[in-house]
This record gives structure tokens, sequence and C-alpha cells, in this order.
């Protein structure tokens, strides 16, 4: 019974705030809160867009089924060829 008292008590105080319009407060966001918001907004919709797909490519295989696998030899051959490692570095390259 006290329990019901007390919850109509609050919503007859809170309707009587909402009716004389107390707390009517206009808000006004600056353009730059507004342009950070979207700026983390939207980072982290990258990275859950990036999550989700590396989740996607373990799932169908692990990075040895991409077809431009990073090990491969025909990417080390057509990114790292060794005669540019060769005269660049100096050191002898194994890459097949």
């Amino acid at each position: 019974m006290d329990e019901c008292a007390l919850i109509i008590a609050c919503l007859l105080i809170g309707l009587s705030i909402l009716r004389t319009r107390v707390f009517g407060i206009d808000v006004y966001p600056s353009h730059t809160l507004l342009q950070r918001s979207l700026t983390v907004f939207l980072a982290g919709l990258y990275l859950l867009i990036v999550g989700i797909l590396a989740k996607l490519v373990t799932f169908l295989g692990g990075a040895d089924s991409l077809p431009a696998n990073p090990s491969s030899s025909s990417f080390r051959s057509f990114f790292l060829p060794s005669s540019w490692l060769r005269t660049a570095f100096g050191i002898a390259c194994s890459c097949s």
C-alpha cells in the first residue's frame, strides 16, 4: 500500500513539473562537438567492420585462403624483388 502511494506521488510530481515546464532548457550543441562525435562514431564503425571481416576470414580458413597472402612467393616477388633488396641493403634474399 505504501509503495503504491509513493509511486502515485512521484508520478503526480513529475506531471506537475512537466506541465509547468520548469526544466524546459534548450540545448544547442556546437559544431565541434557534433564533428568529433561523428568522427568517433565512424572510427568505431570502421573497427567493428574490420573485426567482423577478421572473424569472417578466420572462419573461412584463415589468411592462407586469401589470394594476396604476404607470405606467398608471388607477393614477395612482386613487392619485394630480390634484386632491389640486394642493391638497397646489400643483402642476399632467399625469395624465390
